[in-house]
């Protein structure tokens, strides 16, 4: 996939993405797997395990994690945990007959921010893996579309829908999901048959995550920019406002955490 994500990165989102995560899909998680011994688990485009990181100790059942990512280096920060299998490959290998074995061998299959990076296409192929097992499936933190910046300006407006255009883009699988991510794959899954919860998980960003709303200004911009080279100007001006009154300035970005159960 074209996306890579370094460690410095992951690791300064990773309090904001547990922050946001919302307690509420834990129980009906753990009702599901009550009756299971060892619960196997598939972690797609895992990083350094921010999610296993998470979700483990939240888990009932004891547990085997296989942390599925494209970089090596970022499954390395794994390395000393014992109940973790890390497995290097592309995710677009995961909807033909190599991601039918790992499935075969999966009792529940998670991510985070991950769908609004992928195509339906390719989503609606893994959720037919995914119900033909009847396996449960967790995806946290998929973006939703909204971003605030509080206080508000005039301006925020014009950047939102231009970092949503960009999300639409092409990330390595087609046309991206980007904001629709949440509400198609509750929807596909719902047309399976499945019991799904949506919950909501957005990140607060205050003062305090000076560096992190820093990082992502920036990569907002830039998206921005690329899909709208006429607004560049304009994107980089709201950029400065922001960034120079960031001693009093929050952002809400906007997720879903969405957990299907099989009927």
């Amino acid at each position: 996939m074209s996306e890579h994500f370094a460690a410095d990165w992951l690791a300064l989102r990773e309090p904001a993405d547990h922050r946001a995560r919302p307690d509420t899909l834990i129980n009906p998680l753990n009702a599901a797997i009550a009756t299971s011994d060892v619960i196997r688990v598939l972690d797609l485009g895992a990083g350094t395990g921010s999610n296993y990181r998470y979700l483990a100790p939240k888990l009932i059942r004891p547990q085997r994690w296989t942390l599925y990512d494209h970089d090596p280096a970022l499954l390395a920060h794994t390395a000393s945990e014992h109940d973790v299998t890390p497995l290097t490959g592309d995710l677009q290998v995961l909807i033909g007959p190599y991601g039918q074995s790992l499935l075969a061998k999966t009792d529940l299959i998670t991510a985070s921010a991950l769908l609004d990076l992928v195509s339906a296409a390719w989503l609606d192929a893994l959720i037919e893996q995914i119900v033909a097992r009847r396996i449960p499936a967790l995806f946290a933190l998929s973006y939703n579309g909204h971003i605030e910046s509080i206080p508000a300006t005039a301006a925020d407006q014009a950047l939102v829908q231009a970092v949503n255009a960009h999300q639409r883009s092409e990330k390595g699988f087609g046309p991206a999901l980007g904001p629709d991510a949440g509400s198609y794959c509750a929807e596909r899954f719902r047309h399976h048959g499945y019991h799904v919860y949506v919950a909501e998980s957005p990140w607060l960003l205050g003062p305090d995550e000076a560096e992190l709303q820093q990082l992502l200004i920036t990569g907002w911009i830039q998206a921005a920019s690329a899909v709208q080279p006429g607004n560049a100007t304009a994107f980089a001006q709201w950029q400065q406002d922001h960034l120079h009154q960031i001693s009093h300035k929050r952002l809400r970005v906007g997720h879903q955490d969405l957990l299907a159960l099989p009927a």
